[in-house]
């Protein structure tokens, strides 16, 4: 809410898909690689909600910034942490993460979930190289926006604020449930995994 002379002024933010909205409005103005992948579901008592789209933008353009102190004072603030320049900017740049509705800044289970299910996805229309998965996640990422959203009982977070989600059992359920539900989208899309393959492996 703002304050405009004595009258307040308040923006109303209403997206009837969920994130699959909030992820194309605040991305309207890049060239498009694919429609958007959006799931939610429910697996046991964990309600999880995904929204992936790949754009024109390549991480190129971040390498550049990614030591320098702007970089570290400018996001720092912008997430309200002490931006670390050893951290990996695209991910904290292009992936955001909810545990409970609380923004988890640092990621966590329900991300490297995301990371998994994703690459488990691609893996089975092209062969990856690299022997770990960071490597192979480098490999799917470029240009690649999404939003993972987690709804669970009890949640655990690591450090003394809730900026990482350390559920063990939140990894394989969210990888599961991208990867099923992405090898789906990408089979029904051959002109996506076309795309990918040409731009990102």
């Amino acid at each position: 809410m703002e304050r405009i002379g004595k009258t307040p002024h308040i923006d109303t933010f209403y997206y009837p898909n969920g994130i699959a909205d909030y992820l194309t409005g605040v991305n309207a103005s890049q060239t498009q690689r694919s429609d958007i992948f959006h799931i939610k579901t429910q697996r046991d008592r964990l309600q999880i909600e995904v929204a992936l789209r790949w754009y024109a933008a390549s991480e190129v353009k971040y390498r550049h910034i990614l030591h320098s102190f702007p970089c570290t004072a400018i996001f720092g603030q912008a997430f309200g942490e002490s931006f670390h320049p050893d951290r990996d900017l695209y991910d904290t740049l292009h992936i955001t993460s909810f545990a409970n509705q609380v923004r988890t800044i640092h990621g966590g289970t329900h991300v490297e979930g995301l990371k998994r299910g994703v690459i488990r996805a691609v893996e089975a229309f092209h062969p990856l190289s690299g022997s770990n998965l960071n490597k192979k996640w480098q490999q799917v990422r470029s240009g690649l926006m999404g939003i993972v959203a987690v709804m669970l009982p009890a949640p655990e977070y690591s450090g003394p604020v809730k900026y990482k989600l350390g559920n063990r059992e939140v990894e394989d359920i969210v990888a599961t449930s991208i990867e099923t539900s992405l090898s789906n989208y990408l089979s029904d899309r051959p002109e996506v995994v076309e795309n990918l393959f040409y731009f990102c492996l």
